[in-house]
């Protein structure tokens, strides 16, 4: 590169620290100057920075956003006091639900802030299996395995599709492995910056520990008052879930979830300069959520729609009534909040919502949304217990093929039909549909169960806390206790 070349892109490099920085209030200056000497902190000195490489996941939320924003304001700051900056590498997980809004959101970002053309930033795309560098063409998400595919569809079966056992597990877990791989790709990486608070993600991460435990704990002990088809079940379920892997305990972290608390009107402007935008709900939460917002108010709606006397747009403004406060907690600019909530204003936005979900449950995890609503209703465990309701209320012309049913799944002699029918209803092999049918169901959300209650979890097994399970009305309207 010729010498007035370099001097062309330094100015363009200036240039952009000059925006960023027109656009941080006095706090986010103090901020940025804080995180500035937390960086110097981790590499040891300026004589170290030129050989220090901090990464940070960037999930497409507004914190990860503005993390990333101000690491890069961070990096281009040092290059001007100082003859070295450090290497910043920015990884996207391929696994994360990203849709075309949010890859909007990364595409604007990334050029406002000059990064495709800077040596000295890495921008890589990750899953857990490989680290490429990042492309748009290369974003769409990667299917599930058959393996993994099963394990979803049996802890969907033996849960009742509860959110966290069936999705958010598997999905917690390939993000890790691929922020492992991320870390170890290409030279090694010196410290991860951390966007987010801790408390939602060890609340996660006991929530899966206390399930193996005590999954563990029942199968050792066998105590006379659990069946012997739910410690069957409890550990059928624990190994689906595996052991959770931990990201890098032993790496060092640059903290910067204090540096991003903000007033909503101070960062409404630094938004609107990285472009980001807010057309759903998939851009406001963060990595640390896990789970699409899209698919968790699908569930809430198909519970509404299947298991309740309501409707699915029902369960939906119920999902919204929970999680407003939650948005309204994260200091989103009202203009942006009002456009993610206008997605679900009228039943033909709730119409595309429900095909959007859709769309992204069968190519992210290649399961129907008849098979949703199959294991929503759990009808196989306890052997078939729950198969009259489910006919009743998803195939109301088949009660009388339920002694078929019942055979099949005892594995005696039926109608091929019959067992077509069973495996493209529920996805799984009559195998897996036999060995169910011997297990008990796991509410993993009871307060006599292993796992605790949490008011980050708002949906269960069976619906929406603080509703009555049948009715979808309030508990006290109901005249009964809400389960879940």
């Amino acid at each position: 590169m010729s010498s007035l070349h370099q001097q062309a892109i330094n100015y363009v490099y200036q240039q952009v620290l000059q925006k960023l920085q027109c656009h941080y209030t006095h706090r986010q200056r103090l901020g940025l100057e804080l995180l500035i000497h937390r960086i110097l902190d981790g590499a040891s000195g300026c004589e170290q920075l030129d050989r220090f490489r901090l990464m940070v996941v960037h999930d497409g939320s507004r914190d990860s956003t503005l993390a990333v924003t101000m690491l890069r304001a961070a990096q281009l700051s040092l290059a001007v006091r100082q003859p070295h900056t450090f290497t910043l590498r920015i990884v996207v997980c391929r696994h994360s639900p990203l849709s075309e809004p949010l890859l909007g959101n990364l595409h604007r970002l990334y050029a406002a802030l000059f990064v495709h053309d800077d040596e000295r930033v890495e921008l890589l795309l990750a899953d857990d299996h490989q680290v490429v560098p990042f492309s748009m063409p290369d974003i769409a998400l990667e299917p599930l395995s058959p393996q993994q595919r099963l394990k979803l569809l049996m802890a969907g079966q033996l849960t009742g599709c509860d959110v966290r056992a069936t999705f958010c597990h598997g999905d917690y877990r390939r993000h890790t492995r691929a922020v492992q791989r991320a870390l170890a790709w290409g030279q090694p990486v010196d410290a991860l910056a951390v966007s987010s608070g801790a408390a939602q993600r060890d609340q996660y991460l006991s929530w899966s520990r206390r399930f193996t435990q005590g999954a563990g704990r029942l199968q050792q002990q066998r105590p006379p008052d659990i069946p012997l088809a739910l410690r069957q079940a409890l550990a059928e379920l624990a190994g689906l879930l595996g052991t959770m892997p931990v990201p890098a305990p032993s790496l060092a972290r640059v903290q910067m979830h204090d540096l991003l608390a903000d007033g909503e009107a101070a960062s409404a402007t630094m938004l609107e300069f990285l472009g980001f935008r807010l057309p759903d709900l998939a851009c406001a939460f963060a990595e640390a959520d896990y789970a699409s917002p899209l698919l968790v108010a699908h569930l809430c709606g198909l519970r509404s729609e299947t298991l309740t006397l309501l409707e699915y747009r029902d369960g939906i403004e119920a999902y919204l009534a929970l999680a407003t406060p939650v948005l309204g907690g994260r200091l989103l600019p009202e203009a942006l909040l009002r456009g993610a909530l206008a997605g679900y204003a009228s039943a033909a936005a709730i119409s595309r919502h429900r095909k959007r979900a859709n769309v992204q449950v069968q190519a992210r995890y290649g399961v129907t949304e008849t098979q949703l609503v199959c294991m929503l209703f759990a009808p196989f465990v306890d052997q078939g217990a729950g198969l009259p309701r489910y006919l009743q209320h998803c195939h109301p012309r088949l009660p009388l093929a339920l002694p078929y049913l019942h055979n099949a799944l005892r594995g005696q002699p039926v109608p091929v039909e019959v067992v077509k029918w069973l495996t493209e209803t529920s996805g799984l092999p009559m195998a897996k549909l036999q060995q169910l049918y011997l297990l008990g169901r796991v509410h993993v959300d009871d307060d006599h169960t292993l796992l605790a209650r949490s008011r980050l979890w708002p949906t269960s097994a069976r619906g929406l806390r603080g509703l009555h399970p049948v009715t979808g009305l309030p508990a006290e309207a109901s005249g009964s206790p809400a389960h879940g």
